[in-house]
């Protein structure tokens, strides 16, 4: 995906193992910018701040992908120096759905905040001298200096963007930091289970992914652990990487460990194998720490809680909502409701065809069979959201693409023909 958007903008993107640092011949180079997992899609947790360092001396900016859950435990990107921080709030809460939607985050340093796609909104004073919260700042839009427009905020984000901010209102932080730990405690005793049966687990630092190397068997363990319904991810064909989040449980445990031929007792290995997440990167410091994320921990007061917001809220039950909620306002409930089917939410987005079968046929159906808007042949799905859309033919007057899917994922995208005119009924 960067590498797409890069290149129409005419930017050189360059894929380097950053692990030791920037390489010589590519430091040599002019640098704009340098992006960073963490932790790694290996799952390895790595101190990133000397490379942040090395960046920044070159002139470059510095943008960190980062694991939410993870920074529950580990430091957070601005204070190891990032510029940006960006990634997924899908670990708050939000089913996996297939790869998306899912609501993305993106965290900047105050002197690019102008720059942020979005709206800010600032605390201020109202007439009668109570707390009043306004928009301190709206960046350019798509109904605002269309061609300059950076900022694409629709509300098939912002939905998602609410599911995981309420969950983290209901948890908090002492919550959050305890599904992380446990998330880590079962990668732990996993990779401790493999390591007594002889398996080589690559990185002696990670959160809740493990990269394991099985010298010419690793198709062999994934199609075994797939006989058992876990889903291993193919590296090549010596390694095997696998991960554990808040719903993983002893069964899974050991159906993994008999895909790769070991045994494993859970009691034991837990009161025996030590964190391995690195000292000098566990987070101190303080986070949500508004009265909202520690007011609300059962759930009548999480429930009242929601009330109250929704009473407050000028929705499509009271009224037509004259700019933006494009979801709200094209979208029937009755469309959007198999979204919690667990057939569609509980769908991991690298499963192999053979294991959804049921919902491939389902989308072929759905494009397929879609009503069609006038001069349109099909229904087609795009990583384009609407900015980039808009310069590819998809005029805001004679159609408009409504993207179902944040950063994190593909966006369905498809032709809506210019609104009716209002008629008077009869």
């Amino acid at each position: 995906m960067i590498e797409t958007r890069a290149e129409s903008a005419g930017v050189e993107v360059v894929v380097a193992d950053l692990s030791e640092g920037i390489p010589a011949d590519i430091a040599e180079r002019e640098i704009n910018g340098v992006l960073v997992q963490y932790p790694g899609a290996s799952g390895a947790v790595r101190d990133i701040k000397p490379l942040i360092e090395q960046a920044h001396a070159l002139g470059a900016l510095v943008t960190v992908a980062a694991d939410l859950l993870a920074l529950t435990l580990l430091k957070s990107p601005g204070e190891l120096g990032a510029d940006i921080a960006v990634g997924t709030t899908q670990r708050f809460g939000v089913p996996m759905g297939f790869g998306g939607p899912h609501a993305g985050y993106m965290a900047v340093h105050e002197k690019f905040a102008r720059s942020l796609p979005g709206r800010l909104v600032g605390v201020s004073v109202d007439a009668d001298g109570h707390k009043a919260y306004r928009l301190a700042l709206q960046t350019r839009e798509q109904h605002i200096r269309r061609e300059k427009a950076t900022s694409n905020i629709c509300t098939a984000q912002v939905l998602l963007a609410v599911m995981a901010g309420m969950y983290a209102v209901y948890h908090g932080p002492e919550g959050l930091k305890g599904i992380a730990r446990r998330t880590h405690r079962y990668a732990t005793i996993l990779a401790a289970g493999l390591t007594a049966g002889g398996v080589e687990v690559v990185h002696g630092g990670y959160f809740d992914t493990l990269t394991v190397r099985v010298p010419g068997r690793a198709a062999e363990v994934v199609a075994a652990a797939r006989e058992d319904g876990v889903n291993l991810w193919l590296v090549d064909a010596d390694q095997v990487s696998l991960a554990c989040d808040e719903t993983t449980t002893r069964d899974q445990l050991a159906a993994v460990w008999t895909a790769f031929g070991v045994d494993g007792d859970v009691e034991a290995l837990d009161g025996a194998a030590e964190d391995t997440l690195p000292e000098g990167l566990l987070r101190t410091d303080a986070y949500l720490t508004h009265p909202v994320f520690r007011d609300h921990r059962s759930e009548t007061a999480m429930l009242r809680y929601l009330r109250r917001l929704a009473d407050r809220d000028y929705a499509l039950d009271r009224g037509m909502i004259p700019l933006g909620s494009c979801t709200m306002k094209l979208n029937a409930t009755t469309e959007m409701e198999p979204v919690t089917w667990p057939e569609f939410g509980q769908l991991h987005p690298s499963r192999r065809p053979s294991r959804r079968r049921d919902t491939s046929r389902s989308s072929g159906s759905w494009r397929s069979g879609s009503p069609r808007s006038p001069g349109t042949t099909r229904c087609r799905c795009s990583r384009m959201p609407v900015p980039r859309a808009s310069w590819r033919g998809c005029s805001p007057y004679a159609g408009t693409t409504v993207p179902t899917v944040t950063s994190s994922g593909l966006s369905a995208s498809f032709r809506r023909p210019r609104t009716a005119p209002m008629r008077r009924v009869p």
